[in-house]
């Protein structure tokens, strides 16, 4: 099993903190104590990528300030912030459930002129969540789960492009921004990916549940 890229530091973060990483938290079984400081080690990682890439990257130093809906955490503002100073951004808004993402704030929404952000539409989007409850009786079909959720598998898309027959059409796809970019290179190569994509449900952390 790969070993938790976060752990290391959440165990220091946990000594530090005075609490025996290995130590049961929780209920039931519980968890080792060190889990509950996985997201502070995340977070730092985060926050020294940011750095890193603004040390090495040309910064816009006309870009707008994001409009913030809500409290967040600073981190959380900071990574919008630095996401929105480079690039031809004309806007930005933090939504209500904004969240710390991996390139750009989960619930965070950048508008471009004639440009695409890759990270902001390929990452951290498309998480969905869909429930269905059925009058059926679970004695009913449990012969057939296996064969059910093979069949969900196969009618809707799930992770990155589709499994399934369904195409979705779009302006944007006639647009020719696909032939050129910021560097002058055509970015045409993305276009067939785009349009695979669009209305799956996305590599995020997208579910079904039937009930």
């Amino acid at each position: 099993m790969r070993k938790d890229p976060y752990q290391d530091r959440a165990r220091e973060l946990c000594a530090a903190a005075g609490i025996d990483p290995e130590s049961r938290v929780g209920q039931g079984r519980g968890r080792p104590a060190w889990c509950d400081y996985r997201e502070a080690a995340r977070v730092e990682k985060v926050a020294r990528e940011q750095a890193a890439l603004a040390a090495t990257t040309k910064q816009n130093p006309d870009a707008p300030a994001p409009i913030v809906v809500g409290q967040h955490d600073e981190n959380t503002v900071g990574q919008m912030k630095n996401c929105m100073s480079y690039g031809n951004v004309a806007a930005g808004v933090i939504c209500a459930d904004g969240h710390l993402g991996y390139a750009q704030p989960v619930g965070g929404v950048i508008a471009y002129r004639d440009q695409i952000s890759v990270s902001g539409v390929g990452f951290d989007i498309a998480c969905g969540n869909m429930a269905v409850k059925l009058d059926t009786k679970f004695e009913q079909i449990k012969d057939s789960v296996g064969t059910i959720v093979a069949d969900i598998g196969r009618t809707i898309s799930f992770g990155l492009g589709r499994t399934n027959d369904e195409r979705v059409d779009h302006a944007l796809f006639e647009s020719d921004l696909w032939e050129r970019s910021e560097r002058g290179a055509p970015i045409s190569p993305g276009w067939s990916l785009a349009a695979y994509t669009l209305m799956s449900a996305g590599s995020g952390s997208s579910n079904a549940s039937a009930r």
